[in-house]
C-alpha cells in the first residue's frame, strides 16, 4: 500500500508531464498557420499535378520547375494573406474566439477553401453572371460557416476533434511549406 508521500511524488510526477507535454504541443499561431496553409496549398498542388502533363509537352525541366515554383510562391503569399486576415479577425473576435482560436480559424480556413474550390470549378458562374447559383453559393457557405462554428463552441467534442486534426496535420503543413523554401530558392538563384 502506498503512503501518502509516495502518491504525492506520483500525483508530482503527472503534473510535470502533463506541464512538458502542453509546452510541446505547436503554440496556436503555428497551428492557425498550418491550417490555412493546407488547403490552399492541397489545391495548388492539385492544380499542378492537372497541369503537369501539359506543361510537360511544352517546357524545359528548368522553365517547368519555376512555372512549379511560381505557384508555390502564389500559395505561400495567399496563405500568409488569409492568415493575416484570420489574425486580425481572431484579435478583433478574441473575447469571443476565446481558446478556440486554432478550431475556429480551422473551420474558417477550410470551409472558405472548399467553397472557393467550388467556385472554381464553377467559374462559368461568374462569366455569365449566373446570379441564382451565386445565392445558393453565398448562402450555403454563411449556413455552413455558421453552422460549424456554432457547433465549435457548444460541442466539446467537435472542438477536441478539431484541435487535434490541426496537430496531425501540422506536420503536412510543415512539409509544404518547406518545399515553398525550396521552389522560393530556386526563384532566387533562377532570377540572379
Amino acid at each position: 500500500m502506498a503512503t501518502y508521500s509516495e502518491r504525492s511524488s506520483d500525483t508530482d510526477l503527472v503534473t510535470a508531464v502533463t506541464e512538458n507535454q502542453s509546452e510541446s504541443t505547436p503554440n496556436k499561431r503555428w497551428l492557425v498557420l498550418a491550417m490555412v496553409v493546407f488547403p490552399v496549398h492541397v489545391w495548388a498542388y492539385v492544380n499542378i499535378f492537372r497541369e503537369v502533363p501539359a506543361w510537360i509537352l511544352r517546357l524545359s525541366i528548368a522553365d517547368l520547375l519555376g512555372v512549379i515554383a511560381y505557384t508555390l510562391l502564389f500559395s505561400l503569399l495567399e496563405s500568409l494573406l488569409v492568415f493575416a486576415l484570420l489574425a486580425v479577425a481572431g484579435w478583433m473576435l478574441k473575447r469571443w474566439v476565446g481558446e478556440k482560436q486554432v478550431a475556429w480559424a480551422t473551420a474558417v480556413s477550410f470551409i472558405t477553401a472548399i467553397w472557393f474550390i467550388i467556385l472554381h470549378l464553377n467559374a462559368d458562374w461568374i462569366e455569365n453572371r449566373a446570379i441564382i447559383p451565386l445565392a445558393i453559393w453565398g448562402i450555403t457557405y454563411l449556413l455552413i460557416l455558421t453552422t460549424d462554428i456554432y457547433l465549435i463552441h457548444t460541442k466539446e467534442k467537435i472542438f477536441q476533434f478539431i484541435e487535434s486534426f490541426a496537430q496531425r496535420l501540422s506536420t503536412l503543413s510543415a512539409l509544404y511549406l518547406f518545399i515553398d523554401i525550396i521552389g522560393i530558392i530556386y526563384i532566387i538563384i533562377r532570377n540572379v
